[in-house]
């Protein structure tokens, strides 16, 4: 039996009520998912209830749980609800940024803060969240199977858990083959599908097909931006590849989400970060903030959706 929620309730099954909601109004602000019952969650419950013509008291008793199920389901299932889909290319590109910024405010990894724990939801795919637990779960891997499941990634039932061949693999070098091999694939793409999606844009599942890979059918156009005043071609919900034109390249995505005369912040997943100078190991497999001040026009491109193809008529 689930418990009775109110003002200044604390604890996972405020998580739980947050993550539905969010999924019931994707066209909101989303809640931040922090296990707080506060003033926003309180407001988000009783829209909720009023929309459902239940008493909008602002508590989740047994009749507000009762109206949540389906979408608490969609949560742990990893599904994405159907939500309307933006009617124009602003509203769109703002749905795109408001859903980057809420994966990392809710699922990315802070070096110096964040620790390694099943009851930390923080994203950090490349060790296990409690080695003493027999079954390694991995360190996020419940939303991380969610990002993969809403992309249509067969792989997403591989994400809850991570074996120690996978984990030491991730302490060497870069061996991307052999991730790919015993573990889950790169899935900085996968994460920007999953944001696309996210923000109600009508997009296939994975792969991102775009007009240099799938011609005049594909969803996505791609373009390189001049070299000089090269952010005033860019906008903001557009996708970025770093070394995707070279051979065997790292072909990493990103989402941009502001655009500057001088460079481009982005909310990159499945990213990298260096805690130090010399030989500081990388934390592997997160999503973070990142700002960037050039490119490499030769094996660097963007990819911006055809809106005809991911919007309504």
């Amino acid at each position: 039996m689930q418990p009775t929620l109110r003002y200044a309730s604390r604890g996972p099954a405020v998580e739980l009520v947050q993550n539905a909601l969010n999924l019931w109004k994707q066209d909101l602000e989303p809640l931040k998912v922090d296990g707080i019952y506060g003033t926003k969650t309180t407001a988000r419950v009783q829209a909720f209830q009023s929309s459902r013509k239940i008493a909008s008291d602002g508590v989740v008793g047994g009749n507000t749980w009762a109206e949540l199920q389906p979408w608490i389901e969609a949560f742990e299932k990893g599904l994405v609800v159907l939500v309307p889909p933006p009617a124009k290319e602003e509203e769109a590109r703002e749905r795109i940024v408001q859903w980057a910024y809420f994966e990392l405010l809710n699922f990315g990894w802070n070096p110096g803060i964040d620790t390694p724990g099943p009851l930390n939801q923080h994203i950090r795919s490349s060790i296990c969240a409690d080695p003493a637990n027999p079954f390694r779960p991995r360190q996020g891997g419940l939303h991380l199977a969610q990002i993969f499941s809403s992309a249509g990634h067969f792989k997403a039932p591989a994400c809850p858990w991570i074996s120690v061949e996978a984990e030491n693999v991730y302490k060497g070098a870069d061996n991307v083959a052999k991730q790919n091999q015993i573990d889950l694939p790169n899935w900085c793409g996968i994460f920007a599908l999953h944001v696309y999606k996210m923000a109600g844009l009508q997009m296939p599942p994975w792969p991102i097909r775009n007009t240099t890979t799938g011609g005049n059918d594909a969803e996505m156009q791609s373009y390189v931006p001049p070299l000089t005043g090269f952010t005033k071609a860019i906008r903001k919900g557009d996708i970025g590849v770093l070394d995707g034109y070279r051979s065997n390249g790292r072909n990493h995505h990103f989402i941009v989400v502001d655009v500057t005369d001088t460079a481009v912040k982005s909310v990159d997943g499945n990213a990298q970060y260096s805690p130090g100078a010399g030989n500081s190991p990388y934390i592997k497999g997160i999503i973070r903030e990142v700002t960037r001040a050039s490119f490499d026009a030769k094996t660097d491109y963007f990819l911006r959706p055809r809106w005809s193809k991911v919007l309504p008529p």
